[in-house]
C-alpha cells in the first residue's frame, strides 16, 4: 500500500499533493524533471478520484506560498471536510496556476472551493528555514511565488472561496537594549515574589490582584497556570522583563489576553517594579514587543488617575478611541473612568 493511500482506509478525505512524488527513501529529491513528473502524478491521481467521487463530493484546492501552513491547515481540518472530499494541497499562486485543476474538475462536474492560507512573508520564511534541508524551498524562490500570488475567486471556477489569514507566533523571547522579555519559568518565583512584594505601595492604586504580601508558593502557582495558559488558544500571554544586568532583576511583565469579539487582537496588560520606576524599562519592552505584533490589533484600557499609563500608551503607538464614564471603583482613587486605546493592525 502507498503512502497515498492510506487516507481512504482512514476514512478520511483523499489529499493530493505533488510534493508526495518528490519523495525517496533518502528524502525529498528535486529536480526540474521530476517536479514535472509529480505534477503530471497529482493530476492523473486527481483524475482517478474524480472518477469514484461520491454523489455530493467537492474538491477543496488548498494554496498558497510555502511555509503559509497549507499542510497544517489540512491535516487540522480533514474531519470537518467529510469522507467524500478531495483535497489538493499546492502552492498555485496565481490564476493561469490553478486553470489545470480547475479545468479537470469541470470535466467530472465535481464543485472546487478554493481555500487561501495566507501568511506574511517573514512568518513563510520562517517556517521555511525551520524546515529540513529536503523540503526546504530555496529563498528566493519562495519570495517570487509570494510575489505571484494572486487571491482565487468564483469567476476562475471556484464555487466558494474562503482565505485563512496566519500570523506570526508570538515570540518566547525578545532583547531590547536594557531589558529581555521571556515567557513564564517556574525559576522565576523568587524573582517575581521580590518584585510584586516591593510593589505593593504602587499597585494597590490600580490593580485589583494586588496583596501585600506573596509566597514563594504564591509565585510559583502564578507561573505554573502562566506557562499553561502561554501555550492555550484563549489564554494570557505574559512576558516578564528580566534587567540585562548582571543582577538579571525582574523589572515587570506584560500580558497579551485574546479578545474573542476580534480576531489577531489582543487586550495589553502590564504592570512594573516599584524599585525600577522612571527608567524606562516598561517603555522600552513595551514598544518592542508591540512592534512585534503589527500583524494584531491591539487594546489598552487604563485607569483615568494613571497618567503615567495614558503616557506609556501613546509612547508605543496607541491612539484613544473611547472613555467608559466611571466604570472602574477602587479604594484608593474611589469612581473613575476607564479609558480605551486602540492600536490597529499594520
Amino acid at each position: 500500500m502507498g503512502v497515498l493511500d492510506k487516507e481512504a482506509d482512514a476514512g478520511l478525505p483523499s489529499v493530493i499533493n505533488p510534493d508526495d512524488y518528490l519523495e525517496t527513501e533518502f528524502g525529498r529529491e528535486f529536480t526540474p524533471e521530476r517536479n514535472r513528473q509529480a505534477w503530471q502524478l497529482a493530476y492523473a491521481r486527481l483524475r482517478h478520484e474524480l472518477s469514484q467521487a461520491v454523489k455530493g463530493a467537492h474538491v477543496y484546492v488548498v494554496m498558497g506560498v510555502q511555509g503559509a501552513g497549507k499542510s497544517r491547515w489540512v491535516s487540522e481540518n480533514l474531519d470537518r471536510l467529510g469522507r467524500g472530499a478531495i483535497v489538493f494541497d499546492a502552492a498555485l499562486p496565481a490564476r493561469r496556476h490553478r486553470e489545470e485543476l480547475l479545468s479537470i474538475a469541470g470535466e467530472y462536474a465535481i464543485p472546487v472551493i478554493g481555500i487561501l492560507v495566507s501568511a506574511p512573508l517573514e512568518l513563510a520564511l520562517a517556517r521555511n528555514a525551520s524546515r529540513s534541508a529536503d523540503k526546504r524551498v530555496p529563498e528566493e524562490a519562495l519570495k517570487s511565488v509570494f510575489n505571484m500570488l494572486e487571491p482565487p475567486d468564483e469567476e476562475e471556477g471556484f464555487v466558494r472561496v474562503q482565505t485563512i489569514e496566519q500570523r506570526a507566533c508570538l515570540p518566547t523571547t525578545l532583547q531590547t537594549a536594557r531589558v529581555t522579555l521571556v515567557a513564564p519559568d517556574v525559576a522565576l518565583a523568587e524573582k517575581l515574589a521580590d518584585a510584586l512584594n516591593a510593589s505593593y505601595a504602587l499597585h494597590r492604586q490600580f490593580l485589583e490582584w494586588s496583596k501585600p504580601h506573596w509566597t514563594l508558593e504564591n509565585t510559583q502557582q502564578s507561573l505554573q497556570r502562566a506557562i499553561k495558559d502561554f501555550d492555550a488558544p484563549a489564554g494570557e500571554k505574559r512576558f516578564f522583563l528580566l534587567s540585562r544586568d548582571d543582577g538579571q532583576q525582574l523589572v515587570g511583565c506584560i500580558g497579551l489576553l485574546p479578545l474573542a469579539d476580534e480576531v489577531h487582537s489582543f487586550e495589553i496588560g502590564y504592570w512594573g517594579n516599584q524599585a525600577h520606576a522612571g527608567r524606562g524599562l516598561m517603555r522600552e519592552a513595551l514598544i518592542a514587543l508591540v512592534s512585534q505584533l503589527a500583524g494584531h490589533t491591539l487594546r489598552l484600557t487604563t485607569s483615568s488617575a494613571n497618567t503615567s499609563s495614558q503616557r506609556l500608551a501613546e509612547a508605543a503607538g496607541f491612539e484613544w478611541v473611547e472613555t467608559l464614564q466611571g466604570a472602574r471603583r477602587c479604594e484608593y482613587f474611589g469612581v473613575r473612568d476607564t479609558l480605551v486605546y486602540r492600536r490597529a493592525a499594520r
